[in-house]
């Protein structure tokens, strides 16, 4: 009896997120990677995951850039923006959650959020600066961002609880052939099923040796540092022993 081997090549499909932007003042426009402006607010449905560049104007007002807006599958990124007048020499707008958090930037106190009303500091020298959030029951939050006179940069700070447990990142693994034990820092956590992975939620963010055990094949160790939230995948093709 003879057998055709059939090889098949499997293509991964695109996938896809969302960006909501709003804007102040209002009658705002904004574009999504030099296309069309579309007046705000808008939800840019169907965009790729990856990195984009979103661009918020208003006659009058400086513009505001953002060329690193993370899209991420199946999901929705918010931008809230202020823009500001074009005789005012500030140019960086702050806003934490939850507000009343003392602001200073580069070590200088420049003052306080407020609820609704975003914190407004200028004028700073083009370039890099060192922002730094404080309110007390939260851990400091610090930022750098990058000033230009003739923009509007927009800074949004979370403020995490003193008290907060960190939140888990989860993992992702496959092997060929299937059916290899996982082992997490020393600990089994679960088999390589037939088809699909083996997922994991709930890791705490830390530092973890992974290690994949087959019968048959060298074991296969890697290191890993999933941060908060973080889904790390690993995919591997396990090496017969000799």
């Amino acid at each position: 009896m003879t057998y055709e081997i059939v090889s098949i090549t499997l293509i991964e499909l695109p996938k896809f997120g969302k960006i909501t932007v709003a804007g102040n003042p209002v009658g705002c426009q904004a574009n999504l990677n030099g296309d069309n402006l579309i007046p705000l607010p808008y939800t840019f449905p169907s965009v790729p995951a990856g990195l984009h560049t979103i661009t918020v104007s208003k006659t009058g007002y400086k513009s505001y850039i953002n060329q690193e807006v993370v899209v991420k599958s199946d999901e929705k990124t918010s931008l809230q923006v202020t823009l500001i007048p074009n005789y005012e020499r500030k140019q960086l707008v702050v806003t934490t959650y939850p507000p009343d958090s003392d602001i200073m930037v580069d070590g200088v106190y420049r003052g306080a959020t407020m609820t609704g009303i975003p914190l407004i500091i200028g004028p700073l020298n083009d370039g890099a600066h060192t922002v730094l959030a404080r309110l007390s029951g939260y851990q400091d939050s610090t930022a750098t961002i990058k000033t230009r006179q003739d923009l509007s940069t927009n800074l949004e700070l979370t403020m995490v609880s003193i008290t907060a447990a960190p939140k888990s990142a989860g993992l992702r693994i496959n092997t060929i052939p299937s059916g290899a034990n996982v082992l997490l820092s020393g600990i089994w956590v679960g088999e390589v099923p037939e088809k699909g992975y083996l997922t994991l939620n709930d890791v705490p963010p830390n530092r973890f040796k992974v290690l994949l055990n087959l019968t048959g094949y060298q074991d296969h160790y890697e290191w890993i540092f999933p941060g908060e939230e973080e889904i790390i995948t690993i995919e591997q093709k396990l090496i017969q022993k000799n």
